[in-house]
């Protein structure tokens, strides 16, 4: 979209920021952040959004005082999700270790998160119920001032304003980690921890080159994927005997792009093995793998997001790794099931990096598309040398059991940095990409949702724009 369209939004609400720190309006600050942070995520153009920053240091009271219990954490978690992303999987090694437990997450999220609801069933939860977010800092630091713990996680979405705000208010009166799920692009909150918790080089690398954040404060902890491995397999929509089954999956919005790059290796692995079945099983705009199908019936298969995508492929044969966004979770679940991942990506791409542990000896990340074809070719084709890559595959994903033990030492002694001087990545073209992929439905959304209602009346264009796309069903909802 118009790129001078963004600039004049995000020139507007440094103003209207300006104006409301002047007036100490705490609700329309942090809707301004919330929003800065949206439109940074979605627009990569940078790690780290200054007006955002200043204005969260502007919001910053006195640091918040609390009784400390060394055998108690806080563990926030703004996303809410049960097995996907990693809070399950600290939660559980935090328990496994012996801490008591107090989890913070939205009222809304209770249901859509059972596996984490009975592992805490004797810890506390306490949950937010909708509030605007000048009432959700007050809440937080009504809840950190009353609450005992001495080590507080902070796992949330990118925009998390009054999270942030909340946070950077514990500074020196408990040991603060933020998890970075998210170190591909930017999130608000750069100063609202003591120690950065990175899974990989390259995030360590943005969070120092981009973030400014003092190489100091990195720890490193890779992740699992929590698996369910007894749940069932549910079969195929197909009959797999005498085939080769080829599985991808994720969101379908990592298989977009211009030229059809994902939907154009289908179209080489149908027609040039004819034993072979492509799967795929996700969640979004089903439109592209719809007309696939469509244009191969019986040789390629769409199902909506399952329980057993573990057992998936353990009974295929090979894992294609979407394009032109990868994905990283669902490549540890293809390493643990013992399943060659082969992943095609831009040449200035590093984000499918360091998602396994010493991923460069696989040799299966291609920038080429003609070589990706032809290494799938020869998996396909040649059962000795797909077992040879299977057998490198043991390792490649920390254990659950190293894990809990790693995190019981962060907690107790954070001191050693990742490393002297983490390797700088160049983002430059990954970042234009991202920006390329911007659109006015995403400007939209960022700035009217039902969290920014203080600053409707600043953009009535896009509001009437939102309203119109509600009308015919074409927007996001709010």
């Amino acid at each position: 979209m118009d790129t001078e369209q963004i600039g004049r939004v995000k020139r507007r609400l440094e103003r209207i920021g300006s104006q409301a720190a002047e007036r100490k309006d705490t609700e329309l600050m942090l809707e301004i952040i919330r929003v800065r942070g949206e439109l940074g995520y979605w627009l990569n153009a940078e790690y780290q959004d200054d007006a955002a920053e200043r204005l969260l240091l502007q919001l910053k009271g006195e640091c918040l005082p609390h009784q400390k219990e060394d055998a108690r954490i806080l563990f926030y978690d703004g996303f809410g999700f049960d097995t996907r992303g990693l809070a399950l999987i600290y939660l559980k090694a935090l328990k496994k270790n012996g801490y008591q437990l107090l989890y913070v997450t939205a009222a809304e999220n209770a249901e859509a998160q059972p596996q984490i609801m009975a592992l805490l069933k004797e810890d506390q939860i306490v949950f937010s119920t909708p509030m605007t977010l000048a009432e959700r800092l007050a809440w937080l630091r009504k809840l950190f001032i009353q609450e005992p713990f001495s080590t507080a996680f902070f796992y949330t979405t990118p925009w998390d304003a009054a999270g942030a705000a909340a946070f950077q208010e514990l500074e020196g009166s408990c040991r603060r980690f933020q998890i970075d799920l998210t170190d591909h692009t930017l999130w608000v909150g750069t100063r609202a921890f003591d120690y950065c918790i990175e899974f990989r080089e390259y995030g360590a690398s943005n969070a120092v080159y981009g973030r400014g954040i003092p190489k100091e404060k990195l720890v490193e902890l890779p992740y699992y994927p929590e698996i369910d491995r007894e749940s069932p397999f549910q079969g195929f929509p197909f009959d797999p005997k005498g085939k080769k089954v080829i599985f991808s999956g994720g969101a379908l919005h990592k298989t977009m792009d211009p030229a059809g790059t994902f939907y154009r290796i289908i179209d080489h692995l149908v027609t040039a093995h004819e034993d072979t079945i492509f799967l795929y099983a996700g969640w979004g705009d089903a439109s592209k793998i719809r007309e696939a199908e469509a244009k191969y019936p019986g040789r390629v298969y769409y199902v909506e997001e399952r329980p057993d995508v573990y057992q998936l492929l353990r009974h295929a044969d090979l894992y294609l790794n979407t394009y032109p966004v990868s994905g990283a979770l669902m490549l540890q679940f293809a390493a643990e099931a013992g399943r060659v991942p082969v992943t095609l990506k831009h040449p200035w791409d590093d984000d499918p990096e360091g998602i396994l542990i010493q991923q460069e000896r696989l040799g299966e990340t291609f920038t080429d598309f003609d070589a990706c074809c032809a290494e799938l070719d020869k998996l396909l084709t040649d059962d000795g040398y797909r077992r040879e890559k299977e057998a490198l595959l043991p390792g490649m994903v920390i254990s659950e059991e190293d894990f809990t033990t790693r995190l019981d030492c962060l907690i107790r002694n954070p001191e050693p940095a990742w490393m002297e001087n983490p390797k700088q990545y160049d983002t430059t073209l990954f970042r234009q990409a991202m920006a390329e992929n911007f659109t006015e439905e995403m400007l939209t959304s960022a700035v009217i949702n039902r969290e920014t209602k203080r600053l409707y009346r600043f953009f009535p264009g896009l509001l009437a724009k939102k309203l119109l796309g509600k009308m015919h069903g074409g927007a996001t909802s709010a």
